[in-house]
C-alpha cells in the first residue's frame, strides 16, 4: 500500500485559501457522500459571503462549469477522485480560466489531473470503500479549517456579514 501524507500541508491551506479569497463566485461540488460535505461547506461560508454556491446535479454541474471563466472556482469534493463526473467538469474546465481545487484522498487519481490545486486528507481505506464516517470527517475537518483561515484573512467583512444574518434572522423570529 502507498503511503499518503497524514497531514494537511500549510502552504497548500493557504494558496487554496488566497485563491477562494480571491475569487469572483466559488461553487462547491461533489457526488454521492461527498456531495453532502459540498453542500456543507457551501452552508458554512454563505455565513460570511454571498459568492460561494452549491450544486448538487451533476448535469447543472457541467452546465455550470461550462458558463465559468476568470476569477470562477470549483471547489470540488471526491474521496476517489475518480468519479466520471469530475472527469467530465474537469474537462470543460481545462479549456476555461476557471480554477479547480480538488479535496481529495488520493494525489494521482484520474480527477487530479485537471486540478490547479490539491488538498490531500482522509481515512485510509480503498476508494471503494468511500462513504465512510472517517472519510467525510477528513473532509469536514478540511472545511473547517479553510473556512477558520478565510474568515481570519477577511475577519471584519466576515462579522459585519455574521452579524447582518443573525440580526435578520432575529427579526424574522419576533
Amino acid at each position: 500500500m502507498q503511503n499518503f501524507p497524514s497531514e494537511l500541508e500549510p502552504e497548500k491551506i493557504s494558496e487554496v485559501v488566497r485563491v477562494l479569497a480571491d475569487s469572483t463566485r466559488v461553487f462547491c461540488f461533489g457526488q454521492g457522500n461527498s456531495s453532502i460535505v459540498a453542500e456543507d461547506t457551501w452552508g458554512r461560508f454563505s455565513t460570511v459571503s454571498t459568492k460561494f454556491h452549491y450544486i448538487a446535479n451533476a448535469n447543472l454541474q457541467a452546465t455550470t462549469a461550462q458558463l465559468l471563466g476568470k476569477g470562477d472556482v470549483v471547489l470540488y469534493f471526491s474521496f476517489s477522485g475518480a468519479v466520471r463526473e469530475l472527469r467530465e467538469v474537469g474537462e470543460i474546465l481545462k479549456n476555461s480560466e476557471a480554477k479547480l481545487i480538488l479535496v481529495t484522498r488520493f494525489p494521482n487519481s484520474p480527477g487530479s489531473q485537471y486540478a490547479d490545486l490539491l488538498l490531500i486528507c482522509g481515512a485510509n481505506e480503498a476508494p471503494q470503500q468511500q462513504g465512510s464516517i472517517a472519510a467525510k470527517i477528513a473532509q469536514l475537518v478540511v472545511v473547517d479549517i479553510l473556512f477558520q483561515e478565510y474568515f481570519s484573512r477577511n475577519q471584519k467583512i466576515c462579522e459585519e456579514n455574521i452579524q447582518s444574518i443573525a440580526s435578520a434572522l432575529s427579526d424574522m423570529h419576533l
